[in-house]
């Protein structure tokens, strides 16, 4: 590897990730408060009426999405799991870290991006360029140094969070532009992540692609 340090998320990246969320979060803030000059319930998060449906289908649009992927991962991929942190850890400390990162990502994405775009834009035109970024905003470009293999992850990577982006903002708009629904789907989704962050690849079968044993330290 070129850069050894990339491959270890714990601790150095996980000190490097939930820097960038928290200044996302306080970017967020300052926006609201000294741009926009409105609060949080101006950009959707309030309290409805339909709230607790909201939160029970994005949960469960979650697990069944982290469902597909632990399938996809053992019966497709090959892969087994065993567990890397204790529970306890998890539960407590990610708990407060899934919920910074889903209130940071969609009061940016679909609070002030989508609701932006939706004044100056069609429908349809705010959809696909707020999607875009959110695409965008999930380069990782540690991966490009693993050459082919690596650019075709991030590739990948990028594609998978644009078209998530895609089913939030449908997500967001069916909910009537409350961000509740969108937040548990996000919070619910990452916080259930069962083969990338509770458990690592313990093995992989020879089943797979020659290429992705060389990224597969980027679901660590």
């Amino acid at each position: 590897m070129l850069f050894p340090i990339f491959g270890i998320y714990y601790p150095y990246g996980f000190i490097v990730y939930m820097s960038v969320y928290g200044v996302d979060f306080i970017i967020l803030c300052l926006y609201v408060k000294f741009v926009r000059k409105i609060s949080f319930s101006d950009l959707g998060f309030r309290r409805s009426g339909k709230w607790t449906r909201y939160c029970i289908v994005g949960f469960l649009l979650a697990v069944f999405h982290n469902m597909i992927d632990l399938t996809v991962s053992m019966f497709i991929l090959g892969a087994t799991f065993r567990f890397i942190l204790p529970l306890y850890i998890h539960l407590s400390i990610y708990f407060l870290v899934y919920l910074l990162i889903s209130v940071s990502e969609e009061g940016i994405f679909r609070g002030c991006i989508l609701g932006g775009l939706l004044k100056r834009y069609g429908v349809t035109a705010s959809i696909i360029l707020s999607s875009l970024l959110f695409g965008l905003y999930h380069f990782a470009y540690p991966s490009l140094f693993y050459g082919l293999s690596g650019a075709i992850m991030t590739a990948t990577h990028m594609f998978y969070s644009f078209t998530v982006g895609l089913f939030l903002v449908y997500f967001y708009h069916k909910t009537d532009g409350n961000p509740l629904g969108v937040l548990s789907y996000h919070f619910s989704q990452m916080f259930f992540n069962i083969p990338y962050i509770w458990m690592e690849p313990a093995a992989i079968s020879f089943r797979v692609q020659p290429f992705l044993p060389e990224f597969w330290w980027l679901f660590q």
